[in-house]
């Protein structure tokens, strides 16, 4: 008749201890990731979940009581600026962008390394004044008093905000342009870029 029971220890031997699982802390730069993309995400989140809402009672407003949501038209378009301009610097962080690898295939890595670098600062770049000249439109919609046709809300909140977005985009292109470090894999250089 066996038995499977373990044998005991000898006194004074302490029992084995329980594996550990230890968690290193986040890294530096998984911080500032999380922290460029929580606003971002926050806004995002909430402007899609107001079209959500707003979907969902314009088409029960519809089918039961034969009438839409006044001004969802123009509810509709600020949530989607608000989702779109939003989702930039996530999509940029995530580096899921468009990306043109055409010539990647043929670049020595130390040059595809260059390569995304010069691309995220040369995108920097760009975001920086398309960030400005959202900014400027803003400012033209403040002083002007503009708008909706509607619901009379004011636009240059939104206008504002998308240029908020458009710089953390911008920012977000600087910190994977200085953060990036070359792999083994050409696919994963060229997910870190738009070039």
């Amino acid at each position: 008749m066996a038995t499977d029971a373990v044998p005991a220890e000898p006194p004074g031997v302490p029992p084995p201890a329980e594996p550990t699982v230890v968690v290193p802390p986040p890294k530096r730069e998984d911080r500032t990731v999380r922290l460029i993309g929580f606003v971002p995400r926050l806004v995002s989140g909430l402007a899609l979940f107001f079209m959500m809402i707003l979907t969902v009672v314009d088409v029960v407003g519809r089918k039961f009581f034969n009438h839409s949501v006044f001004g969802g038209l123009e509810m509709t378009e600020l949530g989607m600026l608000v989702l779109i301009f939003g989702a930039l610097p996530i999509a940029t962080l995530a580096g899921q962008q468009i990306i043109f690898d055409l010539f990647d295939s043929y670049l020595p890595r130390r040059l595809r390394h260059r390569q995304v670098i010069l691309g995220n600062v040369l995108s920097a770049l760009l975001l920086f004044a398309v960030a400005w000249f959202v900014l400027g439109k803003a400012g033209n919609t403040r002083e002007m008093g503009d708008i909706t046709a509607q619901l009379a809300i004011t636009i240059a909140p939104f206008h504002y905000g998308a240029a908020v977005l458009v710089l953390l985009t911008a920012l977000a292109h600087l910190y994977l342009a200085f953060t990036h470090k070359p792999t083994a894999d050409p696919e994963a250089d060229a997910t870190a870029s738009l070039m």
